[in-house]
């Protein structure tokens, strides 16, 4: 778990391929620290949110998709220079994945602590394992900052790309 996962707010686009000057919107963003990082911690949310000890099996889950985006196939990566692009949300799919973290009760602490309490024991014991923090933690430091992002971005019709930190 050496890498870390940063989350970006771009203009609206429906297609990585569409973004006029990615390398620039990321340089903005992360100059004025206007990005979420999901430390190292992207694998424990992950774990958490689709109940399985190996949450990155299946690619096209929700559970994979709001913490990593839509993979970028290898060789199809933007040239956006210093950033690894490594995952894309176009600005539909971000309201559709905002909807869906409503409805689950993501958006309120409660509502995770309520999830992550009905975690499969082979999930909670591999968490302590890695050393995950605990539940509060999770959701105050990496979860509610990354969801708040979503809803800024669907509130304004943006796109996120996911970079590798």
């Amino acid at each position: 778990m050496g890498v870390s996962i940063h989350v970006y707010k771009i203009e609206a686009s429906e297609s990585l391929e569409s973004v006029v000057d990615l390398e620039e919107q990321l340089h903005e963003k992360q100059d004025a620290k206007e990005f979420v990082d999901l430390f190292q911690l992207y694998e424990d949310l992950a774990m958490v949110l689709a109940n399985v000890v190996d949450p990155f099996e299946e690619e096209e889950t929700f559970e994979y998709q709001v913490i990593c985006g839509q993979v970028v196939p290898m060789g199809d990566e933007p040239d956006a220079s210093y950033f690894q692009v490594g995952g894309f949300l176009s600005s539909q799919q971000v309201k559709a994945f905002y909807a869906t973290i409503k409805e689950r009760s993501l958006d309120t602490e409660a509502g995770f602590l309520a999830l992550y309490d009905r975690l499969d024991e082979e999930v909670k014991t591999t968490l302590e394992e890695y050393g995950s923090p605990d539940k509060e933690i999770l959701y105050e430091g990496y979860l509610e900052p990354l969801i708040k992002l979503y809803a800024e971005t669907a509130a304004e019709g943006g796109a996120l790309v996911f970079c590798a930190g």
